[in-house]
């Protein structure tokens, strides 16, 4: 039981509300928190005009043919029946603590490092899986600033970590460590992650291009290197038929949107685009 069932379960409990009813109204709070997080995350990561809209429909639509519906995949075959679900709030908050976390990392905010510190923790208990991939992205922000962090700053993120592991060994209704030490019992129910995986993510693949040429301009860039670290993991886990691994695979769909997004909306709010539209508004 994580802090998402856990605090579900004590409105429940304390309301006398149908359950159901409970989950429903839960649905349309994750369903914001999911929004309120891609649209953080995508003003960070992106300052063009169209990025966030941009990113949020292929959040939804540019998958492929018959895309998971499983748990941590916000498609829309997934996620009306997903939504009210640990998994989404776990999604929605770890898009929350990538924002912060990217603002720590370039504007060097205490709040936003603070904020991280406590929202990964809560992501992690939620729906370990998610929890997972969201800290392999953060790994790989985090690597592509790693020149720019003082000592001090080292300091001040050592304290942030501390505090997220605190939380997370001092929950006293669910063990992280316990599950990780038998993740190998749920490799055959997640084995199905690595069946068909280019047709059900067709419609990403310009996102898997454009990360690529990103990388080869800058050996810096932070949705590169996430992107990277995270499609290491899931080739990892086909090699090894590690199924468990190939949960990880949300994270590699977030950045490839969040980087075709990027490079749509940048298009759009080229002065050239600009004056085609004009035109077009004109005719």
């Amino acid at each position: 039981m994580g802090p998402y069932t856990f605090v579900l379960g004590g409105l429940t409990r304390l309301t006398g509300a149908d359950p159901v009813n409970v989950m429903a109204i839960a649905g349309l709070a994750n369903l914001g928190i999911l929004v309120t997080g891609l649209w953080h995350l995508t003003r960070r990561v992106s300052k063009a005009t169209w990025t966030p809209p941009l990113a949020l429909l292929f959040t939804l639509v540019a998958w492929g043919w018959k895309p998971w519906q499983w748990s941590g995949y916000p498609n829309l075959n997934s996620l009306g029946i997903v939504l009210p679900l640990g998994s989404t709030f776990a999604y929605g908050t770890g898009l929350i603590l990538l924002a912060a976390l990217w603002e720590w990392l370039h504007a060097k905010s205490s709040p936003a490092l603070a904020l991280a510190a406590v929202t990964f923790p809560i992501a992690l208990l939620s729906h370990p899986v998610t929890g997972f991939w969201v800290a392999l992205i953060a790994i790989g922000f985090a690597g592509s600033q790693i020149s720019t962090i003082t000592v001090r700053q080292w300091m001040l993120l050592s304290m942030a970590a501390s505090l997220g592991l605190s939380i997370i060994v001092l929950w006293p209704y669910y063990s992280v460590s316990g599950l990780a030490g038998g993740m190998g019992g749920f490799d055959g129910i997640n084995g199905p992650t690595y069946t068909h995986v280019v047709a059900r993510a067709v419609l990403a693949i310009p996102g898997i291009i454009i990360l690529a040429w990103r990388f080869r301009r800058n050996r810096s860039d932070p949705l590169a290197l996430a992107a990277l670290l995270v499609g290491f993991v899931f080739c990892f886990g086909w090699i090894t038929a590690r199924g468990s691994l190939g949960r990880v695979f949300p994270a590699l769909m977030l950045l490839a949107h969040l980087a075709m997004a990027d490079w749509f909306a940048l298009r759009l709010s080229s002065p050239r685009s600009r004056l085609v539209l004009r035109l077009n508004q004109g005719a």
